[in-house]
């Protein structure tokens, strides 16, 4: 069963979300490995990259994929049923290259055309400190939490502060380092460390963004105008989305050999099994079919030249953190169905169950989006800073 939006946006769509599906088994293949090295596997890498799903926003006149809301949270999810963690340096990746949308085109070419299979990270917070120079900026200092993908992208971004001048850089991976922090219960092979900046190192011009200043897009087009934080939320959902996909396969994995203490049958031919794994598709079904909808919405709207409405946004952010809160909802379920057996390290629902739960933590899937809607459904007026954020 498909959800309503049951296709990509755009002609290349399917191309991406079968690329990613295959490089999925090879995710999974290599998931434990990489999470006792807390790193993705280099040869996973490698395919994730050359299949495009790095820079899945890269505009086409760069030669981007430029995919559409859709098309890019399928492929997302579709990576994810493989490993979460792989799917999350797609959803880190791409979600920075929204970023060549407004960069200069110098800028565009020596990040996402010389190497088009790019691993970009980073963080957007001002805890940089800078001096503008000449048209180049100076970065003194700068330490950043949340650096996924950190121990192999080749680019990373800063945000970076010179007075009140807000300014976005990118720093190739020569004038940044990673710092031994990511030591979490879950996602361990995204390698989302602090990073630092090499003190000293001097960013050009073209590699710089500046807040307050307008930000145009190199293209006009329909994902130039989709409102950017739902487009990067979304990504995140997907990565819940896929690892709670995965879930249910390896869930009915377990159920078809296991025979539980004290019974004759296996787990599959319980009633309660078979209750669980119905209401975890319906309910896995459902929020994706709510996310689908609501990004489609929007694109549908854009493309008949109208800008999203607000209603359109907070519907797009609540299918987002519904989707989040989904997703980790059926893997509680799935693990606790599995018994002792889940336990095991040796077992994926373990995993599952684990990366789902720092998922789920990410700021753009919290639990706020619930209660923006809420207050705009009942009429409540949003602030103005908050739509911006939407």
């Amino acid at each position: 069963m498909n959800s309503p939006v049951n296709h990509p946006l755009n002609a290349s769509g399917s191309h991406l979300v079968s690329r990613a599906r295959e490089i999925a088994s090879l995710a999974r293949e290599h998931a434990v490995a990489a999470e006792n090295a807390r790193v993705l596997a280099r040869e996973v890498v490698d395919a994730i990259g050359a299949a495009d799903l790095f820079r899945l926003a890269v505009p086409a006149v760069y030669g981007g994929p430029e995919a559409d809301p859709v098309t890019y949270v399928d492929a997302i999810a579709a990576l994810s049923e493989g490993d979460a963690a792989a799917g999350w340096y797609a959803a880190v990746s791409s979600t920075t290259s929204v970023l060549a949308w407004y960069l200069q085109p110098e800028a565009v070419r020596e990040i996402y055309v010389a190497n088009p299979a790019s691993l970009t990270g980073g963080s957007f917070a001002p805890t940089g400190r800078g001096s503008w120079v000449d048209g180049r900026l100076r970065v003194d200092e700068g330490r950043w939490p949340w650096g996924s993908c950190g121990l192999q992208a080749d680019w990373m971004t800063g945000g970076v502060l010179d007075g009140d001048r807000l300014f976005i850089i990118f720093l190739p991976r020569g004038d940044f380092e990673p710092h031994d922090t990511w030591h979490a219960f879950g996602l361990k092979a995204t390698a989302s460390n602090d990073f630092s900046v090499r003190k000293g190192a001097i960013v050009p011009g073209h590699r710089i963004l500046e807040f307050g200043k307008g930000f145009v897009p190199a293209a006009d087009s329909a994902l130039a105008r989709f409102p950017g934080f739902v487009y990067i939320a979304a990504a995140y959902a997907a990565v819940l989305l896929g690892n709670a996909r995965g879930a249910i396969h390896e869930l009915v994995d377990l159920a078809r050999h296991k025979v539980p203490t004290g019974s004759e049958a296996t787990l599959a031919e319980t009633p309660l099994t078979q209750l669980t794994v119905a209401q975890s598709e319906a309910r896995l079904l459902a929020a994706s079919a709510f996310v689908r909808e609501s990004l489609a919405s929007i694109w549908e709207t854009i493309q008949a030249g109208d800008p999203a409405t607000v209603d359109q946004r907070t519907t797009a952010r609540l299918a987002i953190s519904h989707a989040a809160q989904e997703a980790s909802k059926v893997v509680d379920a799935l693990y606790t169905l599995g018994g002792a057996t889940s336990t095991f390290l040796a077992n994926p629902l373990q995993k599952r169950l684990r990366d789902a739960h720092v998922a789920t933590q990410h700021l753009l899937v919290s639990e706020k989006f619930f209660l923006i809607h809420g207050q705009q459904r009942l009429g409540f007026a949003i602030d103005e800073k908050v739509i911006a954020t939407l």
